[in-house]
């Protein structure tokens, strides 16, 4: 069983991305997280992108986060 330092670094979220296809491009966004918006060729390339790009915000906003508490930012 894990302890409660390694259950307090797993993350249990979930998001909602909106999708549309416009043309040829397919568009999304997920909701309520602001910056993470995509735009690809395909629903496959967009759904990769979203998911780069939502865990590159996620990283930063917790970097910012720990930044503002005056905590030490490293790699986990």
């Amino acid at each position: 069983m894990a302890d409660s330092s390694e259950l307090a670094e797993r993350e249990y979220n979930s998001y909602t991305a909106i999708i549309k296809q416009d043309g040829p491009w397919w568009i999304g966004w997920i909701e309520g997280i602001h910056g993470v918006n995509c735009q690809e060729r395909s629903y496959d390339e967009l759904i990769l992108s979203l998911k780069e790009t939502l865990t590159e915000a996620v990283q930063f906003n917790r970097e910012d986060a720990l930044r503002m508490q005056g905590e030490p930012i490293g790699k986990n």
